[in-house]
């Protein structure tokens, strides 16, 4: 991938994260899956936390935490991995 920053005309090549290339490889599905559930996890923690409550910086802090944690399952899940998790 090439970005044409327009500073310059400098162009950058970008390659695959480790992760890109983790879920592309034979373990992807299984490392797809430890994610989504280590996301989920999070959630969970996260929303208990705000249950039991929470100054109001650090609530506004967890709702950041689990909309972020909420795109990246959708990441995680859209990407495209080759490998069943199924064995």
């Amino acid at each position: 991938m090439t970005d044409d920053t327009g500073a310059g005309g400098t162009a950058v090549d970008f390659g695959m994260t480790d992760l890109e290339e983790v879920l592309r490889g034979p373990e992807g599905a299984f490392v797809r899956a430890g994610l989504i559930e280590r996301f989920r996890v999070l959630q969970e923690e996260t929303r208990a936390a705000m249950d039991a409550g929470l100054t109001p910086d650090d609530f506004a802090k967890a709702e950041a935490l689990l909309r972020g944690l909420a795109a990246a399952s959708k990441l995680v899940l859209a990407f495209p991995v080759i490998s069943d998790p199924v064995r």
